[in-house]
């Protein structure tokens, strides 16, 4: 998995240009079991990350060990997924817990009350 690169401007005249590689990868329970569907990094309340067919933006909150993630998923090219996408974007909430490396709870998607889904963000050290 390539770094994503985070532009932020320091000036007007030069951008700062630093590195994230992204510690968790996502997976979705879907209808024929977990899928893929990403990896997100967390700084200072942020997140970013996504995959070849979208990128996600967002901000999180944590309390011990649960937390809340409100996503924006925008995608790049419409994929095969447990979603039914109608749009090119998404907003989504994850709300969960953590426990040892893995981040488990259930993804809401704002626009579609009641689409729920199960999600685990584990951390990438811990993918074989």
């Amino acid at each position: 998995m390539p770094n994503i690169l985070l532009i932020q401007p320091k000036n007007l005249t030069r951008p700062h240009v630093r590195s994230l590689r992204p510690p968790f990868s996502d997976s979705l329970l879907g209808l024929r079991g977990w899928k893929k569907g990403g990896n997100l990094g967390f700084e200072n309340g942020r997140v970013l990350g996504g995959n070849n067919q979208h990128y996600v933006r967002g901000a999180y909150e944590q309390s011990g060990d649960v937390y809340s993630i409100s996503l924006e998923i925008t995608f790049v090219e419409l994929p095969e997924t447990v979603f039914s996408i109608e749009g090119d974007t998404v907003p989504a909430r994850i709300e969960g817990r953590r426990e040892g490396n893995i981040l488990s709870g259930m993804l809401h998607r704002m626009d579609k009350p009641g689409f729920d889904l199960h999600v685990k963000l584990t951390k990438r050290s811990e993918i074989q």
